[in-house]
């Protein structure tokens, strides 16, 4: 369907809709006198220079010369959100249009599809919905990037978290080996205490024999019960072997 042919500024619509709302319509190419269809298939369309269909999406748009050796041809709407970078450079020399001046905070702002208002990317994404028109606003282009890159940063910071948690660990680990060797205690006999942090906790009673005593230490060892041996020595002692305890029930080990 044509509708009634609307006169209007090619390069000033840069791939926008025309004042008629609707696709196709008929322009005045004011670079020439001729009225131009901007149909997908109109030929006249596909040799004018500055009246094509955006490769990105079905709005008019022009050509790119710095996308890829042959360029592209791309609406100003997907030139920016696709390619910031290579927009920002054709921008340089052109000053920045009132009308695309965000509609909350009067930043350069992006035409969405949802209202046809210009709305920069914070203000945009802050609440979920698109402010002109409260429909759903979904994070895509710069957008989804720049959402991208804040959640980059919190996970950044996490795995320096982790990472911080887990050299502190090995640290802590490593002290309480090397303070664990310094003072693991050694029985008479040359045997290691068993256990972290051990210490000589334990009473064996060991019994002398009368005619032993005035001779020092005897020469061999029996258990006594210090209730009823007479004559007897009791002493610190450690688990050495913690199987050989359990299985003679405490008297070796």
């Amino acid at each position: 369907m044509i509708c009634e042919p609307v006169y209007c500024d090619m390069n000033f619509m840069g791939g926008e809709w025309c004042s008629c709302g609707k696709f196709p319509c008929v322009h005045k190419n004011l670079i020439g006198d001729n009225e131009i269809g901007t149909s997908g298939t109109d030929e006249a369309t596909k040799k004018s220079p500055d009246v094509n269909i955006c490769s990105k999406c079905d709005r008019l748009g022009k050509y790119r010369p710095l996308l890829g050796a042959n360029g592209d041809i791309m609406c100003d709407l997907c030139y920016r959100e696709v390619f910031p970078l290579p927009s920002k450079i054709d921008d340089n020399d052109e000053d920045e249009n009132e009308e695309e001046e965000c509609r909350i905070c009067l930043e350069q702002g992006f035409v969405r599809r949802c209202c046809n208002q210009y709305y920069c990317h914070s203000c945009f994404y802050k609440s979920g919905s698109c402010p002109g028109c409260q429909s759903e606003a979904h994070l895509t282009g710069v957008g989804k990037k720049s959402e991208d890159q804040n959640a980059g940063v919190l996970f950044i910071a996490l795995s320096w978290a982790v990472s911080a948690l887990c050299v502190m660990c090995a640290i802590v680990c490593g002290a309480l080996a090397a303070w664990n060797e310094l003072t693991f205690p050694t029985t008479v006999w040359g045997h290691s205490c068993y256990g972290w942090f051990s210490t000589c906790d334990l009473k064996v009673c060991t019994e002398v024999l009368e005619d032993q005593l005035a001779n020092g230490f005897p020469s061999s060892y029996s258990s006594c019960v210090p209730a009823s041996t007479v004559n007897s020595i009791i002493g610190d002692a450690c688990v050495y072997d913690m199987e050989v305890y359990k299985q003679t029930g405490g008297v070796l080990g």
